[in-house]
C-alpha cells in the first residue's frame, strides 16, 4: 500500500481537536500553545498561517477542505421606533401616556458637546479612581514598612 500524503491543516485539525478534547483553556493563545507544543512533541512541521486556520477551521466547524471564502454578514440597522410604539410599550407596562412628547434630534455640536463632556466626566472619575488606588497601596506599603 502506499501512503497517501495528509493535507497538513487536516493534520494539525486533529490535533487541534485532541488537544481541545483534553483541556481546558482560558484563551486563544493558550490553546494556540498548547497546540504548538503537541506538534513540536509528534515532529509535525507546523507555521502561525497553519495554525489559525485550523483554529479557524475547527471554531466555526468547517469542513476541512473547503476554500477559504470570507463570509460578511451585515445586520440591517434596526428602525426607530414610532411615538405609537413608544406609547403601545408604556401601556404594556401600566403607563398611561396619553400623548409622547416630541423630540428633535441632536445637531452635529450638540452631539459631539454631549460626548465631549460624557467623556470628560469618565476620564476624571478614571484618575480620581487611578489616585485612590495608589493611595491606598502607599499606605499599605507605609504600613507594611512599619511592621
Amino acid at each position: 500500500m502506499f501512503a497517501r500524503a495528509i493535507d497538513p491543516r487536516r493534520l494539525i485539525a486533529r490535533l487541534l481537536r485532541d488537544v481541545l478534547a483534553r483541556e481546558t483553556f482560558a484563551s486563544d493563545a493558550d490553546v494556540k500553545e498548547a497546540l504548538k507544543l503537541r506538534c513540536a512533541r509528534l515532529h509535525v512541521p507546523y507555521d502561525a498561517a497553519i495554525i489559525d486556520r485550523a483554529c479557524d477551521l475547527v471554531a466555526t466547524n468547517r469542513p476541512l477542505s473547503t476554500p477559504e471564502t470570507p463570509v460578511r454578514v451585515v445586520a440591517p440597522e434596526p428602525a426607530p421606533c414610532t411615538r405609537d410604539d413608544a406609547a403601545r410599550i408604556l401601556r404594556r407596562f401600566g403607563v398611561a401616556v396619553d400623548q409622547v412628547p416630541a423630540t428633535r434630534r441632536l445637531t452635529p455640536d450638540e452631539y459631539l458637546r454631549r460626548r465631549f463632556d460624557a467623556d470628560r466626566a469618565r476620564a476624571l472619575q478614571l484618575v480620581t479612581d487611578a489616585i485612590l488606588e495608589a493611595d491606598a497601596r502607599c499606605d499599605a506599603l507605609a504600613k507594611e514598612s512599619k511592621s
